[in-house]
């Protein structure tokens, strides 16, 4: 799998001319630290996983703006990442 992310992640770098450093990985998937460490070693950029519930906190955030909770997406989005902070994963060298 990790090197199926590495073939999609050239193959998109290919098509849009840019060079990606970081992806991120949402819902259940985030929580499989080795195949996230793969994902890292095989791509060469920094993963960011989490959160695991990332439908449900996509839900919870709209309904937050609809009722004026939050101004707008970015600042929902802020106060997501400040109390669900992601498990980063960086490339290690072999």
């Amino acid at each position: 799998m990790a090197l199926a992310y590495k073939k999609t992640l050239e193959e998109i770098e290919e098509i849009t001319g840019k060079k990606i450093s970081k992806i991120h990985i949402l819902g259940g998937g985030s929580q499989i630290h080795l195949l996230n460490q793969m994902a890292a070693d095989a791509t060469g950029c920094v993963i960011s996983a989490g959160p695991t519930e990332s439908t449900l906190i996509g839900n919870v955030a709209m309904q937050a703006i609809a009722s004026g909770e939050f101004a707008n997406l970015a600042e929902a989005r802020n106060a997501i990442r400040k109390s669900l902070a992601p498990k980063l994963f960086t490339p290690q060298k072999h």
